[in-house]
């Protein structure tokens, strides 16, 4: 019996997944710093430009692979647009009733026409959307991306085992569009003693505030806190009006009543110096 299949569906298939697998992958890492809504907007135009093609592809079964790249990544677009901004049920159901009747609306076009667009229309509209989606992206590149000020308060009284706020780190997004951010890590150092050096643990108060998407033209402050689980062998559990100060890491040399609050390095559990006398 001859089985009539065509080698090239494989390559048609693998470059279908791929496709799905590289939108996933969009909707999941923060490419090139965009913003959530230029994402969301990338990939309804892949969706669109997938379809397009799809459309008016003579190739039937390229066609076909390029209906399902469509469909997928119009679904992934749905996903990422709903979890990233906030939607309320309402809103939500009615997305997905128009999503359903979107897709019934273009099966059932497809099935009385064929070909939705003419050749000139096809082209238009290419080249419409593909102006589209380079602009953005090029406007949303340029833009500039969320910074973080870190301020303290003057002085912390800090003890053993229990959580101090100790400042704010500010999270400026100047930028039109909203951004994602992701708040830097601190740690901390201070020196009971000439001979000891003790790490402090510096936290964020509400640690959902740590990481999100900030509004475009706003600001958003989180809290910090310092925490210090033990403070070695010392007869001491309280160490009181500790003046802070920010540095770039933790001091070779001994300096007495200073908490160092320092940006926490790639390198997340490097040893903090100790102290030369």
């Amino acid at each position: 019996m001859d089985v009539n299949f065509d080698s090239t569906n494989i390559l048609f298939g693998a470059g279908a997944i791929l496709g799905v697998v590289a939108s996933i992958y969009f909707a999941q890492e923060i490419i090139f710093g965009l913003s959530p809504i230029t994402r969301s907007l990338f990939l309804f135009i892949a969706f669109s430009m997938f379809f397009i093609l799809g459309n008016s592809i003579s190739e039937k079964i390229l066609g076909k692979f390029l209906y399902f790249l469509s469909a997928a990544t119009y679904v992934v677009f749905l996903i990422f647009t709903i979890s990233n901004f906030d939607f309320s049920s309402n809103q939500i159901f009615i997305v997905l009733l128009f999503s359903s009747f979107l897709f019934i609306g273009l099966g059932y076009a497809v099935k009385k026409r064929g070909r939705i667009f003419s050749d000139k229309i096809f082209r238009l509209v290419l080249l419409i959307l593909t102006i589209l989606l380079f602009s953005s992206l090029i406007f949303d590149i340029v833009g500039a991306q969320p910074v973080y000020n870190l301020r303290t308060f003057e002085t912390v009284d800090l003890e053993e085992g229990v959580s101090e706020k100790a400042g704010v780190v500010e999270i400026n997004n100047d930028f039109i569009l909203p951004r994602n951010y992701d708040t830097p890590s601190y740690r901390g150092c201070f020196f009971p003693e000439e001979d000891n050096v003790i790490e402090v643990s510096v936290r964020y108060s509400d640690h959902t505030l740590s990481s999100g998407v900030i509004e475009g033209k706003s600001s958003l402050e989180a809290d910090i806190e310092v925490y210090a689980r033990e403070f070695l062998d010392l007869n001491i559990t309280t160490v009181e009006d500790l003046s802070i100060r920010i540095s770039e890491e933790c001091p070779e040399e001994y300096d007495e009543g200073t908490l160092y609050i320092f940006q926490n390095s790639d390198l997340k559990y490097t040893e903090i110096p100790r102290p030369v006398g």
